[in-house]
Parts: structure tokens; sequence; C-alpha cells
């Protein structure tokens, strides 16, 4: 291959990522995050947040649990956000996550994203959900809500698997059963 067909061939390529680069820009993406979408640095642990807001502690169920966490006053304030993407994931509010292993998996609703205004890290608060059984039928768990209702708040870094999990729910003998499927197999840390 000689010298000229080698630069022909990058030439196309650096003026489709120029062009893509300048489509970003003028959307209202900054520079920051065009980089990391084009580099493909958003594979590792940068956390894209859209939208937040920032809202005292005590105005939600699980206050004593953010409290708790950051070692702060439930009159504090906290950044909010229902959605956010790391590691090339997308978390929205109302997904599932496995958050613990011990004989089943312990599964987790997401209620919501937070972070201290001060820092950079996030957190996910999880409605904590027991598994009742693996039914083998449906290939999924059986999981339902605790009586009464508990809050956990993890990191990404704490979770079993980063990866949400499929929630659904069927009719079973007239009664609404919540199912949650692995769509591959989840081993406990030691």
């Amino acid at each position: 291959m000689s010298l000229r067909t080698a630069f022909s061939n990058v030439v196309p390529t650096i003026c489709a990522i120029l062009q893509i680069y300048a489509r970003l820009w003028h959307t209202g993406i900054n520079s920051k995050v065009c980089f990391f979408k084009l580099t493909n640095a958003h594979f590792r642990d940068a956390v894209f947040v859209n939208n937040s807001s920032i809202d005292m502690i005590s105005h939600y169920a699980y206050d004593d649990e953010l409290a708790a966490k950051f070692a702060v006053d439930t009159t504090d304030d906290v950044c909010m956000a229902k959605q956010l993407e790391r590691a090339s994931l997308s978390y929205k509010v109302g997904q599932y996550l496995v958050i613990d292993y011990k004989e089943m998996p312990m599964f987790g609703k997401v209620e919501a994203f937070v972070c201290m205004p001060s820092e950079s890290e996030w957190y996910v608060v999880v409605q904590c959900l027991n598994t009742v059984q693996y039914d083998s039928r449906f290939h999924s768990y059986v999981v339902e809500n605790c009586i009464p209702t508990q809050f956990r708040v993890v990191s990404f870094a704490e979770l079993i698997d980063s990866h949400p999990v499929c929630g659904y729910k069927k009719t079973k003998r007239n009664k609404i059963v919540h199912f949650i499927r692995l769509q591959h197999h989840v081993l406990p840390r030691v």
C-alpha cells in the first residue's frame, strides 16, 4: 500500500469524525462530552447526567438513609436525578438492579440517583425487594416488596452486577406476581 493510498483512506475518516463533532457541538453538547463520546472514554466510570435538581433531603421517604450515607443532616441539600449514563449503560428510575447476593440474588428497584453538591460521585437509591423463590417455569425470580418499605443507598462500585435487569408482572392463580429475569449468570462476590 502506498503512502498516497493510506492517506486517502484516513482523510474520509477524519472528515467524518469532524462532522460528528460539529453536529454534536451545534446541538448544545459541550466539548468535554463530545470528546468522551467520540473517543469511547464514556465506557469508563464517567457519569453523564442530563437533568438534575437540588432539593432538601427531608423531602424524600428515604431521608434517613441519605443522611446516614453522607453523614449529613436531613435539612441539607442533595442533587437528585431521574436518569443517568455510566459505562455506556443508561439507568432510569423504575429499573431493577442486583444489589446483593446471599443464597439468592437480592434486587432493588431504582428510586433516584443522588449526589452531594460538593462531590462528584453518584449513588443509586433503591427500594429493596425480597426474593421469594426461583420459578423455573418462567426462568425468573419471584420478588415482593419488603414490609415495611426498606431503602438502600449504594454506589455503582457496590453493585453485584452493573446491568439493569428485566422486571415484569404476571397473573398467577388470580394474583399479580412480580418477576425479575436475569439475562446472564451473576456470581456472588467473595
